[in-house]
């Protein structure tokens, strides 16, 4: 009995230490447990706070997906849109090409900036109105524009040679004009001294000269003649006496001949008004200047036929019929010249 009792006892000691064991352990165990329901309850929270997220961040990631499909396929439908764009833009390059080639062919300008497409529009439409309102096309217009263009082409290529040898020939008159504005300048001067020299001579100390109007262009104006008869005052020609005039007239003729002699003279009372000193001033120049060229004097002076060397006289005689006088190679006129003088004959004095 004591054994088993001391087992029973033993037993039942060791089992009330379980107990208590097992007691303080559950009571560890739901402390433990509400810590756990606590911790749980925090956790569910959070687990459907998680969870919430988690089916947000789904339905966004859905949406982006979505999105991102929707993106792809635009960037897709863009990456074709762009090839089909490169297509059309080689293909309008092309077309650029030709219609520059074209337009060259038409020879139009293009002012930039270019027409909206309503002004184009309306620009069309007037045109075609104008064509509308032409009537019927001239099939035959194309070849008679041609034949006008090439008409055209060669009157404007002869209207430019003409050109040229317009200026050809002004340049050449240019030349010309003034080669003969340095000869005329050069007998000009030899003719003004030979003037000056023979006047004083007719005159017997008188002074004349030329002068030009307009030195720098002598073509462009005229020549004035100056005089200063002996003991008179200078004056130009037309305002001289007759007889002066005549004896100006005389000195520029001999100042020419001795430049540029001449090897026939006809003079036709050329001594008419000169004085008798000065008509034999001038007879006897004259007598001089036949050594060298051939004079045919028409005169009624008796100093100037004193001079001549040969003398053809012409005389209306009774009955209104002339007569002829011919005295070649004479020595002396004799009683001759009064003859002549009183049946109012008139003289031709040759000298040769």
């Amino acid at each position: 009995m004591n054994t088993f009792e001391s087992e029973a006892n033993e037993k039942i000691g060791r089992l009330k230490k379980e107990a208590e064991e097992a007691a303080s352990t559950e009571k560890r165990s739901k402390v433990e447990l509400a810590g756990l329901k606590k911790i749980e309850e925090s956790m569910g929270k959070e687990i459907g706070q998680l969870r919430q997220k988690r089916d947000v961040a789904f339905k966004k990631k859905t949406g982006l997906e979505a999105e991102k499909d929707k993106i792809q396929s635009k960037i897709e439908t863009a990456s074709d849109f762009s090839v089909g764009l490169e297509t059309k833009l080689v293909v309008a390059q092309e077309k650029l090409k030709e219609l520059d080639e074209e337009i060259k062919l038409y020879a139009i300008e293009i002012a930039l900036p270019l027409p909206s497409i309503e002004t184009l529009k309306e620009r069309i439409s007037s045109c075609e109105a104008s064509l509308t309102s032409m009537g019927a096309v001239n099939l035959k217009a194309i070849e008679d524009y041609d034949q006008k263009k090439g008409r055209y082409d060669e009157l404007r290529s002869e209207t430019q040679r003409l050109e040229d040898q317009k200026k050809d020939l002004l340049r050449l008159m240019a030349d010309l004009n003034e080669k003969k504005k340095v000869g005329l300048l050069k007998v000009y001067d030899v003719v003004n001294e030979n003037f000056k020299r023979t006047y004083a001579e007719l005159s017997g100390g008188g002074e004349a000269e030329l002068v030009l109007e307009n030195p720098q262009d002598p073509f462009q104006a005229g020549l004035i003649i100056k005089a200063r008869p002996r003991n008179g005052k200078v004056l130009r020609l037309e305002a001289l006496s007759g007889g002066e005039k005549s004896l100006t007239a005389l000195a520029l003729i001999f100042a020419i001949q001795e430049d540029q002699p001449s090897p026939f003279y006809l003079l036709d009372e050329v001594d008419m008004f000169l004085d008798a000193v000065n008509a034999d001033t001038v007879a006897h120049r004259i007598q001089r200047a036949s050594k060298t060229a051939q004079f045919v004097q028409i005169s009624l002076r008796k100093v100037t036929l004193n001079k001549a060397d040969h003398i053809i006289g012409v005389t209306k005689q009774e009955g209104g019929i002339s007569a002829v006088i011919m005295k070649p190679n004479i020595g002396e006129l004799g009683d001759f010249q009064e003859d002549v003088r009183s049946s109012g004959e008139k003289i031709a004095e040759g000298a040769s």
